[in-house]
């Protein structure tokens, strides 16, 4: 069983000797972030092996030729340069060729006979409204020695840090009734709770950081009712780094064929934690 014992600080003690990191330091700590979770990732999986990156836009961690990797997302290459192009935090031109369109397709089935031996994701799972069917079905489609691989945040460094953990009874059920968007209570939590805090503030100030929530409860319940009729693209699965261990404690249970074969907790002063799962 893996547990995370290290007592975490509230941060007082340690933010007289924090400072607000200049845009050098912001872009060494981003460099470093994406070595370790290369290395992460080269320690879960070869790169000749076929693999399939999701999400990756503009930033694939993973990329050709160095890896046999195919790219998916649920917006075309020609969509995802348009967004781009509106955007000041991207690039057009970095944007990458996706190879597997989700509209109306599941990952699972848009792969299915590819012989695709690992999934990475990095801050992509969290918004997948039923997580457990999604894993189950990517297990079952790659097989024994299959992968899946993610970055996923840390609900006390991110903007969940009011909201509750995801319980298991609510992945059961968003499982039982294969969900494919977040539901209305979903979407009214993130909204409500919502506080836009960074990861160094919290490792700095602990409670103390002074974020206050960005929505009011009457927009909170306007995105709730929109929910019922389309899809709002929310964190669905919130959860820290013990409790997703604690999750797939459960998984022989439930009929899903994944063993988490390795993780790294979240450290100072990132807001993810890595895991590596492994079909059995």
């Amino acid at each position: 069983m893996w547990k995370f014992g290290k007592q975490r600080s509230d941060g007082a003690a340690q933010a007289k000797n924090d400072k607000p990191l200049s845009q050098s330091a912001t872009a060494r700590m981003l460099d470093q972030r994406k070595n370790r979770l290369l290395e992460f990732v080269a320690g879960c999986v070869t790169s000749s092996e076929l693999g399939v990156e999701i999400g990756p836009f503009d930033r694939p961690l993973l990329t050709r030729p160095d890896w046999n990797v195919r790219y998916a997302d649920v917006s075309s290459t020609s969509e995802l340069r348009r967004l781009a192009e509106n955007s000041p935090l991207r690039h057009a031109d970095r944007v990458v060729e996706v190879d597997y369109v989700l509209k109306g397709i599941s990952l699972p089935q848009a792969i299915s006979g590819a012989g695709v031996r690992y999934i990475f994701g990095s801050h992509v799972y969290e918004h997948i409204a039923d997580l457990l069917g999604f894993l189950r079905q990517l297990a079952a489609e790659m097989g024994p020695g299959g992968a899946i691989i993610g970055a996923f945040p840390d609900r006390r460094y991110t903007y969940d840090i009011d909201r509750p953990r995801t319980t298991l009874g609510q992945f059961i059920d968003r499982d039982a009734r294969s969900i494919t968007q977040p539901d209305p209570q979903t979407v009214f939590d993130h909204f409500y709770h919502f506080r836009p805090v960074k990861a160094g503030q919290v490792w700095q100030h602990g409670v103390n950081h002074g974020v206050a929530r960005q929505f009011s409860l009457a927009h909170a319940r306007k995105m709730m009712d929109t929910a019922r009729s389309s899809y709002v693209d929310v964190h669905c699965n919130i959860l820290t780094d013990q409790e997703f261990v604690d999750l797939t404690e459960t998984f022989p249970d439930l009929g899903i064929n994944l063993r988490l074969q390795k993780m790294v907790e979240t450290v100072r002063p990132m807001n993810e934690f890595h895991f590596c799962l492994k079909v059995v």
